[in-house]
C-alpha cells in the first residue's frame, strides 16, 4: 500500500483532519470527545500517515516542553494520544509512528548534545508492557518499581505541570480521577484485559488503577541508542 507521511503543529490541523483523528479514535472509546479535545489543546505536533486517499492510518500527537528538573532546564516531550485505524492495524502504522517521532528525538539530541525527558500517561499496563520495544529505560517497570531519580524527575513534571493535584500517596507515578470523563469502549476494553491476563500483567491491581474512575499511571522513557533505533527501521520497513 503507498502511503504519505507528515508531520505538522497541530493547530494548522484543519477542521476535516479533525474529524478524521476523530473518527479513527471512536471505536476505542465510549466517546472520545473529551481525550481528542484534552490532546488536542496540550500537544505542539502531530505525526500523520494517510494512504492515497486521504484516510488517516495513524497518528500520534506530541508536545515538546521545558521543565525545571534538579534546579535545571530540560528538554522534555510529553507522549500525548496516538491511534491506528482499526482496518490497517495488522500493517504496523501505529508502530510507524512512533518510530517517526523517535527518529525525530534522537536526531535532536545529537544535534544538540543533550538528552531528552519523554513522559505520558496510560490508561492500560498494556502500553508499559510495550514501550520498551520502541524506548528505553520506561519507568516504572512492570512490577511497578522506580529509583528516587525516577522520583524526582516525575515529582518535578507534576509539579511543572499541575498534576499534583491528582496524585497518590502510594506511589509517585499514579494519578487518581486525572480522566474522569475518558472510558474505552467494552470492545477495547475486553482486548486489553485479555492481553493483560495472557502476559500476566499485574502492576494496575497491585497499584489500584482503575480507569473507569479516570485513575492514570505516568510513565517516563528514554531515547533509545542508534543500534535499537535501526533495528525498529529494519524491522517496520522491509
Amino acid at each position: 500500500m503507498e502511503i504519505i507521511r507528515e508531520t505538522k503543529a497541530v493547530k494548522d490541523l484543519t477542521n476535516s483532519e479533525i474529524e478524521k483523528i476523530f473518527f479513527v479514535t471512536k471505536p476505542y472509546y465510549n466517546d472520545p470527545s473529551y481525550v481528542l479535545d484534552r490532546e488536542l489543546k496540550h500537544n505542539s505536533h502531530i505525526y500523520l500517515i494517510r494512504d492515497t486517499m486521504g484516510n488517516i492510518l495513524s497518528f500520534f500527537m506530541v508536545c515538546w516542553e521545558k521543565h525545571q528538573i534538579s534546579n535545571n532546564e530540560e528538554d522534555c516531550v510529553y507522549l500525548g494520544l496516538s491511534c491506528a485505524n482499526q482496518s490497517n492495524q495488522e500493517k504496523r502504522f501505529a508502530s510507524r509512528v512512533y518510530y517517526y517521532f523517535t527518529e525525530d528525538a534522537y536526531n535532536y539530541e545529537q544535534k544538540n548534545n543533550k538528552k531528552l525527558i519523554l513522559y505520558g500517561t496510560t490508561a492500560t499496563p498494556v502500553v508499559l508492557f510495550m514501550l520498551s520495544k520502541i524506548w528505553d529505560n520506561v519507568k516504572p517497570e512492570l512490577d511497578g518499581n522506580y529509583s528516587r531519580h525516577d522520583k524526582e524527575i516525575i515529582d518535578e513534571i507534576k509539579k511543572s505541570t499541575g498534576l499534583c493535584k491528582f496524585s497518590s500517596e502510594h506511589h509517585p507515578f499514579i494519578l487518581k480521577a486525572v480522566a474522569k470523563d475518558t472510558k474505552y469502549s467494552t470492545d477495547e476494553e475486553n482486548r486489553l484485559k485479555e492481553f493483560e491476563f495472557r502476559k500476566n500483567i499485574t502492576i494496575f491491581k497491585k497499584l489500584n488503577i482503575n480507569e473507569s474512575n479516570g485513575d492514570r499511571l505516568l510513565i517516563t522513557c528514554k531515547v533509545p541508542e542508534k543500534l535499537k533505533l535501526d533495528r525498529l527501521k529494519t524491522k517496520l520497513f522491509d
